[in-house]
C-alpha cells in the first residue's frame, strides 16, 4: 500500500509539474517579443571597434532609439485616431443606451489590438 501510495504521489506532482510547466511556456510564447536595445558596447565587442568608433557610434544609436520611438508614439497615435473615428461613425446608427457599451467594447479590441504581436512584412 505504502509502495502505491508514493508511485501515486509521485504521479499527481509530475502532472501538476508539468502542466504547469507547460502552461507558462504556452504564457510566454503568447507574449510579443520584446526587441533589444542594441548597445554601443555590444557592438565594439563583436565588431571589435576601436573607441573612436564606439565614440561616434553610440551617438547614432542614441539617433536610432529616438526614431524608433517616435514611430511607435505616431503608431499608437495612429491607432487611437482610427478607433476614435470608428466610433464616431458608429455612434449616430445605435441608440443613446447603446453607445456605452460600444465603447467598451472598442476599449476592449484596442486592449487586444496593442497587446497583439503584430509584425508587419517586409517588402522584398
Amino acid at each position: 500500500m505504502a509502495l502505491i501510495a508514493t508511485f501515486a504521489a509521485g504521479a499527481l506532482t509530475g502532472g501538476f509539474l508539468a502542466g504547469r510547466a507547460s502552461r507558462d511556456a504556452v504564457r510566454r510564447a503568447e507574449q510579443p517579443r520584446q526587441p533589444s536595445a542594441l548597445t554601443a558596447d555590444q557592438l565594439q565587442r563583436q565588431l571589435h571597434l576601436k573607441q573612436e568608433q564606439t565614440d561616434k557610434i553610440k551617438s547614432l544609436l542614441t539617433q536610432m532609439d529616438n526614431e524608433l520611438n517616435n514611430l511607435r508614439s505616431l503608431d499608437v497615435r495612429e491607432t487611437d485616431g482610427i478607433f476614435s473615428r470608428a466610433k464616431d461613425r458608429m455612434d449616430p446608427i445605435l441608440a443613446p443606451d447603446q453607445r456605452p457599451r460600444l465603447q467598451e467594447i472598442l476599449d476592449e479590441h484596442r486592449r487586444r489590438f496593442e497587446e497583439s504581436p503584430c509584425v508587419p512584412q517586409r517588402p522584398d
